[in-house]
């Protein structure tokens, strides 16, 4: 099948991570969030929309420097978000104003390819969960760099009430103008908002030592490698959270790739993964576990567990590949 055109701008490569870009992003996003729409991450990020047909769905990272890794690639915790607002937004195109979307099920297949600097994401709605209790809205989709597939994956998603005095618009997507920059001043801040500036500035400025990109700390993917695996403590906050203040299903996702990648070491490229989602995303911190299964000449299989203030809330395995050695 040939691929469809890239659905948003593509920016240059190789620019310079701008503080005071970042800055003015996060006001933006601010504002932003303050009406029906993404949550915070979904407008920082400047993530795009665009409903195609009843069931379609089309999502687009443009490139910028705050959103890619160390290794100048689209960070897997954007990636993720993208390949969770693609799929359920497939599903959400159907539903009413009166509906959310809780994940239950997310998978995604590589390639192999890049990620490149920027992602284009497409999906599908491919019906309803027969015979069961409650409503389960499946998707399919796949996510391309500029050039090629990077990867492609499928969700299952439950179809919940609100929580009381929550609006969630079944299309809630702003698709504000790139130079829309609000005046906005800072003493009006709430809590929450401001929570999210304060961690914006540690995470600038742990950025500047070089060891870890900004997003890597802005997001909290600092995992820890040891004998038998690897483990990461994420700070939770509305920097993170959904509509309803849960951490983001795609945020949860990727930090158990990141932290299953951690566990075998950069010479090895994530494959294959799949996670349950047992329960919300809840807690001051969320706390992922990642144990080696096997680990052979070709492939290896890694278990991640993920736990909040209620316990486990995400179970994720995973399969990896040995990188062709330069």
């Amino acid at each position: 099948m040939e691929r469809d055109q890239p659905l948003f701008r593509m920016t240059p490569d190789g620019q310079q991570l701008d503080e005071g870009l970042v800055r003015a992003l996060v006001l933006r996003a601010i504002v932003l969030n303050r009406r029906p729409g993404y949550h915070f991450l979904g407008n920082f990020l400047r993530i795009g929309f665009a409903k195609e047909a009843e069931g379609d769905c089309r999502v687009g990272l443009p490139a910028a420097p705050y959103c890619l890794g160390m290794d100048g690639q689209a960070h897997i915790g954007a990636l993720a978000v993208v390949a969770d607002m693609a799929l359920a937004g497939s599903v959400r195109s159907l539903l009413s104003d009166s509906a959310r979307l809780a994940t239950v099920n997310l998978g995604l297949q590589f390639t192999g390819a890049e990620f490149g600097t920027s992602l284009d994401a497409a999906a599908h709605y491919q019906g309803d969960l027969q015979q069961v209790v409650g409503r389960q809205g499946l998707a399919q989709g796949r996510i391309s760099n500029a050039q090629e597939m990077v990867c492609f994956g499928s969700g299952a998603f439950m179809v919940m009430p609100p929580p009381p005095g929550k609006i969630l618009p079944a299309t809630p997507w702003i698709n504000a103008p790139e130079d829309y920059f609000p005046e906005l001043d800072q003493a009006d801040l709430s809590a929450d908002e401001a929570r999210v500036v304060d961690h914006v500035e540690y995470a600038l400025g742990a950025a500047r030592s070089g060891e870890h990109g900004f997003l890597d700390h802005f997001l909290g993917f600092l995992p820890v490698r040891d004998d038998d695996g690897a483990s990461c403590l994420m700070a939770n906050g509305p920097h993170i959270s959904n509509r309803v203040g849960h951490v983001q299903g795609g945020i949860q996702f990727a930090l158990g790739a990141a932290t299953a990648c951690a566990a075998l070491g950069p010479d090895w490229t994530l494959s294959g993964i799949n996670a349950c989602f047992l329960k919300p995303g809840q807690g001051a911190q969320i706390q992922a576990r990642a144990r080696i299964l096997h680990k052979g000449r070709f492939t290896a299989v890694v278990r991640t567990r993920i736990s909040g203030a209620a316990g486990q809330m995400l179970e994720v395995m995973s399969t990896h590949a040995a990188k062709v050695q330069p």
